[in-house]
């Protein structure tokens, strides 16, 4: 199935250490055009390198957010 996605520019403002050690360590992310209110999202501070590494972001990296969806989900913008 064919995909339609978009890639947005953010940065990692801070790393969120949790309180009880069975939780996983949190990023927080910025998007750079984001709307005030709804630019900030948290996540997982789990990610993989090309290779199968397991690695996490440091605080203040330049990221890439990418939203993907099936073109069956989306409509045409006119």
């Amino acid at each position: 199935m064919h995909k339609c996605k978009t890639k947005k520019r953010a940065t990692v403002n801070k790393i969120i250490k949790p309180i009880d050690p069975t939780i996983e360590e949190q990023v927080e992310i910025s998007l750079h055009d984001g709307d005030h209110l709804y630019r900030e999202i948290r996540i997982p501070n789990a990610f993989e390198t090309n290779g199968g590494k397991k690695v996490r972001l440091k605080n203040g990296v330049d990221v890439d957010v990418i939203v993907e969806a099936d073109e069956a989900d989306a409509t045409p913008n006119h």
